[in-house]
């Protein structure tokens, strides 16, 4: 785990590194994230058991650090390192080969997920506004690193409707992929204050990866992965002579010629 946090802190450093600073932007942000997981409902006969995502959301912190390189007072580039709470609710639900599909429910497993991930994006940023209210919006790529995470599982008899047993555990297992990939856009609103930025952003991430890690996948199984919305605050703050609001107001106010 500290490996790869290592890997990615210095990964942000060196962008921040390779940035004229003239022109660098630096930042950090806090907020609430509200995440879930998308599936399909999974019929795998030969393992006795379907698998579905049950709806549920869940709620945790996002907070992280970013840093802004201005191409044009429109346009930036920007790379974040990031902390998420993701999960969500899944059900498996077993079956006993020996009666029809419809009579062979047994039980239903519950599974809820709590994990936390660590994540950089790498995003391309428009501005647009006037100096005392900007706005920005951005889309990128990113990759991720589930560092740690529990589940709450509990087995409801489907006869009764009894829950027989639940337990909670830890996530340090093999079943789940420590990586995952996708995309995040969003948009957000920022506001002169002191030498910098304030703003708030909302923010759409959409995980590529099955965050199951099951080999050789049996026939019939489809993947479940992650999503979230995340609500934040922050500040920026230029570390070089130029900003947004700065180079805009430099450039549309040119001297008329003689004076």
């Amino acid at each position: 785990m500290n490996k790869s946090i290592c890997i990615l802190f210095a990964m942000l450093c060196t962008s921040i590194h390779c940035m004229a600073q003239d022109y660098l932007t630096i930042g950090a942000r806090a907020g609430l994230n509200i995440a879930w997981q998308n599936g399909y409902e999974t019929w795998v006969s030969d393992n006795n058991f379907r698998t579905r995502v049950n709806n549920q959301n869940i709620l945790g912190p996002s907070f992280g650090a970013h840093a802004s390189y201005e191409l044009k007072y429109w346009l930036a580039v920007q790379t974040e390192i990031n902390f998420l709470r993701l999960g969500g609710g899944v059900v498996t639900t077993l079956h006993d080969d020996d009666l029809g599909f419809e009579d062979s429910r047994l039980y239903d497993e519950g599974m809820m997920f709590r994990t936390n991930h660590l994540q950089m994006p790498f995003l391309i940023k428009f501005i647009t506004g006037e100096e005392k209210l900007g706005a920005f919006f951005n889309l990128g790529p990113y990759v991720g690193y589930r560092f740690s995470g529990n589940t709450r599982t509990a087995l409801t008899n489907y006869e009764t409707g009894d829950i027989e047993g639940w337990q909670q555990a830890s996530l340090d297992y093999d079943g789940l992929r420590r990586f995952d990939a996708g995309f995040v856009i969003g948009g957000g609103f920022m506001k002169p204050l002191g030498k910098g930025d304030i703003f708030t952003e909302v923010r759409y991430t959409h995980s590529f990866s099955d965050m199951f890690d099951i080999g050789e996948a049996p026939k019939g199984y489809r993947g479940i992965s992650n999503r979230a919305i995340t609500i934040s605050f922050g500040y920026m703050y230029p570390l070089g002579k130029m900003g947004w609001i700065k180079e805009k107001i430099d450039e549309n106010d040119v001297a008329p010629e003689g004076s």
